[in-house]
C-alpha cells in the first residue's frame, strides 16, 4: 500500500496564465457573431444599414467642408472669441468685475456668464463643423435680441451689444448669400436644360 501511495500521480494544478489561456481559446472557438453582417439585397438595391457610422469619416471627392462655407466660418468665430471670452472671465473674475465696474456681490452671476460663454462657444463650433443651417438662422433673431437687451443697459454693456450685432449681421449676410447662390445656380441648371431639350427637338 505504501508503494502504490508512494506512485500515486499528483493532479496537477493549471496556473493562473494557464487557465486564462483556456477561457480565452474556449471562447474564441465557441462563440460567433450575434448580429452577422447583412448582404445587400440585388433586387431592391438597398444599401445595408450602418448601425455606427465614422463619426470623421471622409467626405466624397469635391465636396466642400462644412466648416469652410461662408457661415460656418462667421459661427466659429463668433463662438471662438465666446470660448475665449468666457475661459479668460472664469480664470480672471476679479479683472473682470473691474473692467465692467461690477461690485464682489456680482461675483456668482459673473461666473454663470463665464460658463454660459464657455457653452456657446462649444455649441457654436459644433454646428459650424456640422452645417446646420437651421441652428445658424435661429441665432441671428436671438443674437439681435441680445443686442437690444445688451444696448438698453448702457456703460460696458453697450459693447457687448456691438460684438453681438456684428455676429449676428456677418451670419444673416452670408446665410442669405449662400441660399441666394444656390437658388441661382438651380435656376441655371434648369435653363440649360430647357435649352438643350428644345434643341433636340429642332432637331
Amino acid at each position: 500500500d505504501q508503494e502504490k501511495r508512494g506512485t500515486a500521480k499528483v493532479p496537477h494544478t493549471p496556473t493562473i496564465t494557464e487557465a486564462l489561456i483556456q477561457i480565452i481559446t474556449y471562447q474564441s472557438h465557441t462563440s460567433a457573431p450575434s448580429n452577422p453582417p447583412t448582404k445587400q439585397d440585388p433586387q431592391t438595391d438597398t444599401p445595408p444599414s450602418n448601425p455606427s457610422p465614422a463619426l470623421l469619416a471622409p467626405l466624397p471627392a469635391g465636396t466642400m467642408h462644412p466648416l469652410l462655407t461662408p457661415t460656418s466660418i462667421t459661427i466659429s468665430l463668433f463662438g471662438t472669441s465666446a470660448f475665449v471670452l468666457g475661459l479668460s472671465s472664469l480664470l480672471a473674475p476679479e479683472m473682470g468685475l473691474q473692467s465692467q465696474s461690477l461690485p464682489q456681490e456680482a461675483l456668482p452671476a459673473y461666473y454663470g456668464n463665464a460658463l454660459a460663454a464657455i457653452g456657446m462657444g462649444i455649441y457654436y463650433n459644433l454646428a459650424a463643423y456640422q452645417g446646420n443651417r437651421a441652428f445658424f438662422a435661429l441665432t441671428v433673431p436671438m443674437r439681435l435680441l441680445t443686442t437690444v437687451v445688451f444696448w438698453s443697459q448702457g456703460g460696458m454693456w453697450k459693447n457687448a451689444a456691438v460684438w453681438e450685432a456684428g455676429g449676428a449681421g456677418l451670419t444673416g449676410v452670408a446665410l442669405g448669400w449662400e441660399v441666394w447662390g444656390e437658388g441661382g445656380g438651380k435656376e441655371e441648371g434648369e435653363g440649360k436644360g430647357k435649352g438643350g431639350g428644345e434643341g433636340r427637338k429642332e432637331k
